[in-house]
């Protein structure tokens, strides 16, 4: 495992000498020839975020020949013994995320844009990785160690170190370098009755982040997405906490769709389309798939209200937004998201906020775009 640190660019444009409103990352991703896993801390106001560069064999090959995982926990043995001779790094805390939003839409020049504000906690670290696989597309994805590790406050850095080298095999939303964009929303199925645990026969298993990042590596579009969910069995992470989970894909081409699955023996795969003369989706933390009256469901936390104030907002200006970042910072839960980023899947570039200061952004592209 070789690490290296010059392909790391910082660009810090010149109005942020006197005015600190963005940071830009430039990564040079496609120059890179060398394998290497890196990180490091970079809030430069002092948030506690770190950019992972993994550019190496991520074994996803042996993954899918061996038939995946059928839970995090397995999951979390493997990589112990593949990445930590078989320390305890990587373990599955008994933690339930709050919420969560996602939505697409277009801004007013016609490029394809995607929102999402991902809530578990406020000011807990984040991780940003670019992930540059043996095979496959490259990738952003957005992560937190807090939700793959039974010491979420460590400030020990070596450990920090080895949590953030495994970040990508835990992307919790993220966009590739061909426009699809993926994210995941915890949600409350037939009153939490409903675990996903597909079961068909000769199928890979994959748990919920192990299923985003193998999207993100094959997948260019919503259809591509869809055909590899169609032949996989899914299985929920955290399923300690009695968590599930739905997600919301989207594509350059203005195509999106939302998964969920059934209340039947396989958990039958579902989706969610936009509505008629509707060009977006909005996803929240209830099912979608079957119900026309949202407004019906459960509104705890607010869950309906998020939802009904971005639709609204989407369908008064028929789903052209000038900013995306208004309606993920009004529509936070409790005082801050844990991040709040805009992928623009057209430029493939990515906005991020830390901690819900928005007014400190950092701007990250592929190949210096």
């Amino acid at each position: 495992m070789h690490y290296q640190f010059k392909k790391f660019k910082k660009i810090t444009p010149y109005f942020l000498l006197t005015f600190p409103l963005l940071v830009t990352f430039f990564i040079d991703s496609c120059a890179i020839t060398k394998s290497y896993i890196i990180t490091e801390k970079i809030g430069i106001y002092g948030e506690n975020l770190y950019l992972t560069k993994f550019v190496q064999n991520d074994y996803m090959d042996e993954i899918i020949q061996n038939k995946g995982f059928i839970n995090d926990t397995q999951f979390a043995t493997w990589a112990n013994k593949k990445y930590f001779h078989n320390e305890s790094i990587v373990v599955v805390p008994n933690e339930q995320v709050s919420g969560c939003l996602s939505f697409n839409f277009s801004s007013p020049n016609q490029k394809h844009m995607y929102a999402r504000n991902f809530d578990f906690g406020q000011a807990l670290p984040t991780i940003v990785t670019l992930t540059k696989p043996t095979k496959g597309y490259m990738y952003f994805s957005n992560t937190s160690y807090t939700v793959y590790t039974d010491k979420p406050t460590t400030t020990d850095p070596l450990l920090i170190q080895k949590l953030a080298s495994v970040s990508t095999y835990v992307p919790l939303d993220g966009m590739n370098e061909k426009g699809l964009v993926v994210s995941m929303n915890n949600v409350n199925y037939y009153s939490g009755s409903l675990l996903v645990n597909q079961h068909y026969p000769n199928r890979v298993n994959l748990t919920m982040t192990l299923l985003f990042k193998y999207l993100l590596e094959n997948a260019g579009t919503v259809e591509e997405a869809q055909e590899i969910i169609n032949n996989v069995n899914i299985h929920d992470d955290l399923q300690t906490s009695g968590m599930s989970q739905h997600l919301q894909i989207a594509d350059n081409l203005g195509n999106s769709a939302i998964v969920e699955f059934a209340n039947d023996s396989n958990n039958t795969t579902q989706y969610v389309y936009p509505r008629t003369n509707e060009s977006f989706l909005v996803n929240e933390n209830f099912p979608e798939f079957g119900i026309d009256d949202w407004s019906q469901y459960d509104n705890t936390e607010g869950k309906y209200n998020r939802y009904a104030s971005v639709h609204n907002a989407l369908v008064n200006n028929n789903g052209v937004l000038e900013n995306g970042f208004v309606q993920l910072q009004s529509n936070q839960i409790g005082s801050a998201s844990t991040w709040s980023v805009i992928y623009n899947l057209t430029d493939l570039t990515m906005e991020y906020v830390w901690s819900g200061n928005f007014e400190r952004k950092y701007s990250f592209s592929f190949c210096g775009i």
